[in-house]
Formats: structure tokens, sequence, C-alpha cells
């Protein structure tokens, strides 16, 4: 797209932000209408989901609430905000066009950071000079908006300095996050000092939350379904999609998104719902979906499983190859497999790993004991079956062989459960995954080897590290045996044949 193309299109979203802050006028409507007919827009668009929209529950309005708090603890007149990667570009204009509507001078741009994970760098480009050179004019204060921090904060910490070394003072520069941050625990080097520089405000997490529900997110739902918390099954707080239950415990309450990707989720709940797969959804409105919670209904374990429960989980297969097809192409996890082995046993293969997919599907992705219900009249439920197989996590839209593989691995099914899970899938689905099923193995359980190693990383020196560790060693062990079932050679990285 040309300059000229980015400012009407900027202009256009600050209006969409106006709307859905009701703070524009019909002739700014009229106004950006006109622009859009003058963008060139290019042959070929590729779009993703913003992740905190689509699976963190970050609304958007939270950030007009946290720039109008923050500016006015402040007293400032003139604003700057500085919008971080594609969501920035939303969060952005939202803080913008609050911020306006209160008389506040405001002004907006956005930046990329680049660089490693953890060692993020920013410096500034032609595009920037107007308002940065408007913002210094005017003593502005300085709003850097963004999810997160992640792991690291260094994309915060990247941008908040480039706009020290330009000129504004660090005490008027704050950076407006989707939670407070640990600095000691961030992964960017000197994080303490540096975070410490500058003003943090945090957007406030219950602007679309329903009313009078308790949390249950981040792995606290345990305490209400195991009476040990020896049985705990491991998870990745940080990673987990925000989970309610409603004041009279009937109703779990889960974020499934924003915008398409949560038109979506619902409507593959109730397609599952109906198939008698899955939980009945009801929709909450603004991304949160709720589901009866079984009283009396307990997770599987391991040791559940016999027979009629290998049958039942191969029929739940099945089923989800029918009703959760795709259009999309299968995502080719073949290279994160192979950096995966890498990472996880110092090697690679020989050969490039083959993943076909013939079955395309939106899958289930998640197939531990634990994400299945047994009711009281003995049916067997997937508890959170909606979201995993096409949110921001592998696999995305893939083989229907992942869930097969998932359930050896997670199941540790033996050799021959392998045989009669995949056979009785073949009668019930009329696809036999006998050929491809032991490389799958090695996908899933690498992936979630990988994730559970990340997961660990960032859980040092907290209660929930070493149910991830043990998690991490069984993955870690069932790769090593899906290796060699499949007949995979690894060598060492700098082997050369």
């Amino acid at each position: 797209m040309s300059d000229d193309d980015v400012l009407r299109t900027a202009a256009v979203t600050d209006v969409l932000a106006g709307l859905v802050l009701a703070t524009c006028t019909e002739v700014e409507v009229a106004r950006a209408l006109a622009l859009l007919e003058r963008v060139e827009v290019p042959a070929r668009l590729v779009v993703t989901p913003p992740e905190g929209f689509a699976y963190y529950a970050l609304a958007p309005e939270a950030y007009a609430r946290a720039a109008v708090d923050e500016i006015a603890a402040r007293g400032a007149s003139s604003v700057l905000v500085v919008g971080i990667r594609s969501i920035g570009t939303t969060l952005s204009a939202m803080a913008r066009a609050a911020l306006r509507a209160r008389g506040v001078a405001a002004e907006r741009t956005t930046v990329r950071p680049s660089g490693s994970p953890a060692g993020r760098t920013l410096a500034f480009e032609g595009a920037h000079t107007n308002a940065l050179a408007w913002a210094r004019g005017r003593g502005a204060h300085v709003l850097v908006v963004d999810e997160g921090p992640g792991q690291s904060g260094s994309t915060f910490l990247a941008t908040a300095e480039a706009l020290a070394r330009v000129g504004f003072a660090s005490d008027r520069i704050t950076m407006v996050c989707s939670h407070r941050p640990d600095p000691a625990k961030l992964g960017a080097s000197r994080a303490v000092d540096r975070w410490r520089a500058f003003r943090t405000r945090v957007a406030p997490g219950d602007t679309r939350e329903p009313a009078h529900a308790a949390e249950i997110s981040g792995g606290s739902w345990r305490a209400r379904l195991y009476d040990d918390e020896r049985e705990w099954p491991a998870v990745w707080p940080q990673a987990e999609r925000r989970k309610l239950l409603d004041r009279d415990g009937a109703r779990l309450i889960k974020y499934e998104g924003l915008g398409r990707s949560g038109d979506e989720a619902l409507a593959r709940a109730r397609t599952l719902a109906e198939a008698g797969t899955s939980l009945e959804p009801r929709d909450e409105g603004d991304g949160w979906v709720s589901y009866p919670w079984l009283e009396g209904a307990r997770p599987l374990r391991g040791a559940d499983l016999d027979e009629s429960l290998l049958e039942q989980l191969a029929a739940a297969c099945a089923a989800r190859a029918r009703l959760c097809p795709t259009t999309r192409p299968a995502e080719d996890l073949g290279p994160v497999v192979t950096k995966n082995l890498r990472v996880l046993f110092g090697a690679s293969p020989r050969e490039p790993l083959a993943l076909p997919a013939p079955r395309p599907a939106i899958v289930n992705g998640r197939m531990a004991p634990h994400e299945w219900l047994r009711t009281k009249d003995g049916r067997v439920i997937a508890t959170d079956a909606v979201s995993h197989g096409d949110d921001h996590f592998f696999p995305g839209p893939t083989d229907m062989a992942w869930d097969l593989a998932g359930m050896i691995v997670e199941w540790s099914l033996p050799e021959r459960g392998c045989r009669d899970l995949v056979a009785r899938y073949a009668a019930l689905a009329d696809d036999d995954a006998s050929s491809r099923i032991d490389a799958w193995v090695v996908a899933y359980a690498t992936t979630r080897a990988a994730t559970m190693a990340v997961a660990a990383a960032s859980l040092h020196g907290t209660p929930e590290h070493d149910r991830v560790a043990r998690a991490l060693a069984g993955y870690r062990e069932h790769a090593s045996r899906a290796i060699a079932r499949a007949g995979i050679e690894l060598l060492p990285p700098n082997h050369f044949t």
C-alpha cells in the first residue's frame, strides 16, 4: 500500500474506534466511507486473528478506560499513543478516540520492534516523524499500548526506550499493559531497572466480563474437580483461556473469542453438542460462551481405559472428522517438529519428516484423560473441545491423525491398544490412518513436550513447576519411543551427508 493509503486506512480505523465508543459523528463516518473508496486494496491480504481479542479476553474498551484514567491522573492535555504491532493498531485507535472525546489533544502512531524475543530493538522511521514532532512540540505524555507483556517484556521496553532516546522524559512515558508483570521474572536483560524507569498502567480486565462470576482460570478449576491435589494435571496458567463459574455453580463460562474466530468457535460448539460429543453451549456475549457444569461428572483418568471407553473415544474422533472438516489447508507441521526435535534431543531427522494430511479438520487438539468427563449416565463428553484445534498454539487445522496420536500419547496406549484405536476409527470414519500414525505420534509428543519446556522455563519457583516438569519428561519419553517405532534416524545438527 502507498503511504497515502496507509494514512487513509488509519483514519478509517480511528472512526471505527469512535463508533465502538459512540464518540464519532455522522460527518466523520461519511468522511471515512469516502476515504475507503480511494484506498487501493492489494489483490491478496493475509490476516491473522489478534491473539488478545481471540484468545485472552482482552477487551479493546479496556485500553480506552486505562488511557483516560492515566491521563486524568497525570493531568496531561496532550498525548501521543504508540501502538505496538498489529493489535496496537486497534488499541491505539481506541485510546486516542477516548481521549479526544474528553477534550485531550491526542494523536497516535504504530511501531513494530524487531530482533530476538528477549532482545527487541526499535528505531523510528520516517512514517513516525510527524507524530513524534507533534508530541515533542507540545510536551506531550506518551502512552505505549500493547497486550502483554510476554515472558521477556522486551517489546514494551524497546518502544519505551526508543521514545526516551528521541527526547521524551521517562516519567512522561507510560506502558499500558494487560497485566502487571513482576520485572524480576522478565527475560529481558536488566529487566528490573529498565522496567522501573517508566510508569505502568494496567488495562482493567473486567470490561466485558460476565457479572457475578468466580474466576477459575490458571488451573484453579482443578480444586473443584479433584479431592487430592496430587492428582492435579499440569497446566501452563499463563496460556490458559479465561474460565469463570457462574454464581450458582451451574455453568462454566469460557472465553471463546471476539469476531470471526469467536463466531466459528460457537458454531463448532453447537455442532458438537448436537452430535452428543460435547457440552451444550450458550452465547453469553462479548466472546464468552457458557457450558453446563455437570454435577456429579468426574474427569477421566488413564486407569479408566477399557474396551468400551476406547470405542467411545474412537467414535468421538470419527465424529470430529465428519463434523469439523476444514477447507483451509492443513498446517505444515514438519518444520515445527524438526525444530522441536533439535531443541529436545539435539538432533534432526536425516530425511524431512513427512506428515501426510488426507483428512484435514479442526481437531480437538487436547486428548488427555482429564479433558473428558464421564457423566452420571455413563456418557463420555469432551469438556474443552471447541478451540484448541484452531488457536495460536499448534497444531491449527490439521489431519485427524493428530487426535488419534494424542489418544495414544496421553493415554499411554500399548501397541495393541494403538492398533485397536486406529482400526475402530477407520471403520467409523472410512479413514485408515495406520500408515501415517507413527509420524503423527512423533509430531504430537514432541510438540507437547516443547510446549511444556517453555512452560517449565516460565514457572520456576512456582508450585506448578514440578507438575509441568513431570509432564515434560513424560512427553519426551513418548517422543523417544515414537521416533524409534517410526524408524526415524536422528543426526546431530553438525552432521553433513
